[in-house]
């Protein structure tokens, strides 16, 4: 029996970057505590709990046996015998056969990369040391990041306002990929502001996710 604080799910897995998020455990999950972002090199920076993810740990753990408990009572009570009703035995069953399939459903497909999400990371990974993407951070994580994004811009492709290089169009093969990361990052900084979002989608539409420059 495992009885601690413990890393339950590791999810949004790419190139060995993952969120980990992790639980008290007395055998199973009981509540959460804190969850990392962790990179290849086992660097480990904590970010902000994500609510919709810690209900799907609940599920990968908790609906089967829920599930298994559902038929066995929709049989035992219901099923059989002279007070028989089938209608709730069948009801029972396919609630506990629905909650079964929902926490196989978790462990199969939750936690993966979104379309968008793989995009980013995929070029993220071409620049920089960390392709979580940014609305994963933690403000003051994410904002560190865009810092050394922009050193490293200005370090290795010369480029001493990036904001301006995309207004001008100047956006060629080298660097449409340390781009379009600095213009994803200030866009979920600036969240909800026009500005920002509209640089993004300049960009993006300008490349129309180029395939030559940025998807490779």
């Amino acid at each position: 029996m495992r009885i601690g604080f413990i890393p339950v799910a590791n999810i949004k897995k790419y190139r060995k970057q993952y969120i980990s998020i992790h639980f008290f455990t007395l055998g199973l999950p009981l509540f959460p505590t804190n969850t990392y972002y962790v990179t290849e090199r086992l660097e480990r920076f904590e970010i902000p709990s994500l609510k919709a993810k810690v209900l799907h740990v609940y599920s990968r753990f908790y609906l089967i046996p829920a599930g298994i408990g559902l038929k066995v009572l929709g049989n035992n009570e219901f099923g059989f015998g002279e007070n028989k009703n089938l209608v709730i035995c069948y009801l029972l069953i396919a609630l506990g056969l629905a909650l079964i399939g929902l926490s196989i459903y978790s462990w199969a497909v939750w936690g993966g990369n979104t379309k968008e999400e793989s995009l980013f990371r995929r070029v993220a990974s071409q620049v920089f040391d960390y392709n979580l993407p940014p609305e994963y951070l933690s403000p003051e994580l994410r904002q560190r990041f865009f810092t050394q994004l922009q050193i490293i811009s200005k370090n290795e492709y010369g480029i001493t306002d990036w904001k301006t290089q995309i207004q001008s169009g100047n956006v060629n093969k080298q660097n449409a990929k340390i781009l379009y990361v600095l213009a994803y990052y200030n866009q979920v900084i600036h969240s909800g502001q026009s500005q920002a979002e509209q640089l993004f989608a300049g960009l993006r539409h300008k490349l129309q996710l180029d395939k030559k420059s940025v998807n490779k």
